[in-house]
């Protein structure tokens, strides 16, 4: 059995405007030691660059070639516009077809997530990987909550399938949507739920079958697309419905799993959540750039450019790049979208 990894290079990150742009997204910026996102990514994976592929779109095409340049070329699949996750991730199983065997694992995995703990990581994913093999289902990576938090989406555990190189292996019972606040504070007191880290493992021959039940359009993109040129791959790729694996697949099927992992995770999601998981100064701050602080206390600075001078603020985020600057409370970072929207709206592309 080889293990091959579908790396999803895609979204803007709209919620770290004004850093991530529609052409510069977040899985492509350097968040914590000079490292991007996605190289961290293909860094923890340890697999054989040839067992790789990304998934991306065109406009970030030649800005990731230029990240991860020790990844082949025909690995590096282009999609010709966004259809969800279900689309990329059948794009990149077609690219796969003929170079990973039924019994083969493949995994796929976001590029914009901050993991800490490689180690600990790998070794979850050794027996997510077995996992995967041995009982022929999509198993999913659900990371134990830590707060009831109201931003992820949530799996809900079912009967036990016993035990896999240490970790315990459940059936899913349910694939839950963002709660409410008193709801996810129910989730995290019950011990039955996990949140959903959007990793999941599979044969692949099983994720084949799954599409083929759930998704037909797409497992004949799959099953053609090695036989297709370019233009029609494309015509047949624009022609399927916009749909999530989540939603399209694992929402669907009753051969799914999931692996409680336990690493250091941070979906980084909003400049909040950043400075959560990077390391602090004794008031709590994280600074980036020229800076000096008087009386300033749990705040996210951020300036390469210019210095920045602050007194007595607390719970700001701040970010000045070249041509924008953001100044909001972090309990607003969730709204920082809101911003990209309006700019949208307004016709100011330059800045988005």
């Amino acid at each position: 059995m080889s293990v091959h990894a579908i790396i999803l290079c895609g979204g803007t990150g709209s919620r770290l405007w004004p850093r991530s742009r529609s052409k510069h997204p977040k899985h492509l910026l350097e968040l914590d030691g000079g490292v991007t996102l996605v190289q961290q990514t293909v860094k923890r994976l340890r697999l054989p660059v040839k067992n790789i592929h990304c998934v991306t779109e065109e406009s970030h095409h030649e800005l990731l070639r230029q990240q991860v340049p020790d990844i082949p070329e025909e690995n590096i699949v282009v999609e010709p516009d966004r259809k969800g996750t279900a689309g990329a991730l059948a794009l990149a199983l077609g690219a796969l077809a003929g170079k990973a065997k039924p019994e083969d694992v493949v995994v796929f995995l976001p590029a914009d997530h901050l993991i800490q703990e490689e180690s600990e990581f790998r070794r979850t994913m050794q027996a997510w990987t077995s996992a995967a093999a041995r009982e022929e289902r999509i198993v999913a990576l659900g990371l134990k909550p830590t707060y009831p938090s109201t931003g992820f989406g949530y799996i809900k555990r079912g009967k036990s399938l016993g035990d896999i190189e240490g970790f315990d292996l459940f059936a899913i019972d349910q694939f839950v949507e963002k709660p409410n606040e008193s709801r996810a504070q129910e989730y995290l007191s019950s011990g039955e739920y996990f949140w959903n880290a959007g990793m999941a493992a599979a044969r692949y021959d099983v994720f084949l079958s799954e599409f083929e039940s759930h998704l037909p359009e797409h497992a004949a993109l799959i099953k053609r697309a090695k036989t297709l040129d370019t233009a029609d791959l494309k015509k047949a790729y624009l022609a399927l419905d916009d749909e999530t694996i989540d939603y399209g697949i694992l929402e669907k099927s009753n051969r799914l799993a999931v692996i409680p992992a336990s690493f250091d995770w941070a979906d980084v999601g909003s400049w909040a959540d950043l400075h959560d998981v990077l390391e602090h100064d004794a008031n709590d701050n994280v600074f980036e750039g020229e800076y000096v602080d008087i009386d300033t206390k749990d705040c996210f600075v951020y300036s390469p450019d210019q210095l920045v001078a602050t007194i007595g603020l607390k719970d700001l985020v701040i970010i000045n790049t070249k041509d924008a600057v953001l100044i909001c409370p972090k309990d607003r970072a969730q709204d920082v979208k809101k911003v990209v929207e309006k700019l949208k709206q307004s016709g100011r592309k330059k800045f988005i």
